[in-house]
């Protein structure tokens, strides 16, 4: 790690290796795979390597629905919803101030995401038990969830169970 000037360490319970910036570049020969968050002018990976971190689930998405919204997000909001989904994807029991299931629904649930005093909700729904399925996302403006949201997302949901069912393939999530 000759990169990384002023200090660096690696916390093996939470999987963390931070480090201070080096000329506003990172060098990670890191030979794992591993996502980079920026925090003020400290870069944090999080490696995903078989020893520090079991993956409890799969996360897959559906069509290009979360794409879509993703990329309409500011930088620093993608890495906090990539921080959430990587959550989703080892923490054994999810807090509920992140996942919550959404009432009046069959087995439709949200993930939440709040960054700079703006909320953003993902829908997805479990697949096989272990299996999370991402669908569409917004950013909430009012107390509750519209309805017209939570509709979008049941049809995206009744759509992929019906394509799974004839065969339609999905992907694994691309940027956790």
């Amino acid at each position: 790690m000759r990169y990384f000037r002023s200090f660096s360490f690696f916390h093996k319970k939470h999987n963390l290796f931070v480090a201070n910036l080096h000329n506003n570049r990172i060098f990670a020969a890191l030979g794992n795979t591993y996502t980079l968050f920026l925090y003020k002018n400290l870069i944090i990976v999080i490696l995903l390597v078989n020893f520090a971190v079991e993956r409890i689930r799969n996360v897959i998405v559906y069509k290009r629905y979360l794409y879509d919204f993703v990329n309409s997000l500011s930088s620093k909001t993608k890495n906090k919803v990539i921080q959430i989904l990587y959550l989703l994807t080892v923490a054994e029991k999810i807090p509920a101030k992140f996942f919550k299931h959404i009432e009046g629904t069959d087995g439709l649930y949200e993930i939440r995401v709040e960054y700079s005093s703006n909320i953003y909700r993902i829908f997805c729904c479990f697949d096989e038990g272990k299996i999370i399925v991402l669908f569409n996302g917004f950013q909430k403006k009012s107390q509750k969830i519209p309805h017209n949201e939570i509709d979008k997302a049941l049809k995206i949901k009744e759509l992929y169970f019906k394509g799974k069912k004839y065969g339609e393939e999905t992907q694994p999530l691309d940027f956790i």
